[in-house]
C-alpha cells in the first residue's frame, strides 16, 4: 500500500484518516521552510522573503 502524505491548511483531515495516511502539521512545513529554504522553488522562497520569513 502506497503512503499518502497529506498537508490540509485548515486542520480538517477527516476522521478516521487510512492507516497510509500520514498527516504534515502545519508546524512540521513551517520547520521544513525554515531549515531548508534553498530547496524551495525560487518563487516560494522570494515570496516568502517578501513576507519577512527570511
Amino acid at each position: 500500500m502506497d503512503t499518502v502524505f497529506l498537508f490540509a491548511a485548515r486542520g480538517n483531515y477527516g476522521d478516521p484518516c487510512p492507516d497510509n495516511v500520514t498527516i504534515i502539521t502545519k508546524a512540521a512545513l513551517v520547520a521544513f521552510d525554515r531549515e531548508n529554504r534553498s530547496l524551495l522553488p525560487k518563487p516560494i522562497a522570494q515570496w516568502l522573503a517578501l513576507q519577512g520569513e527570511s
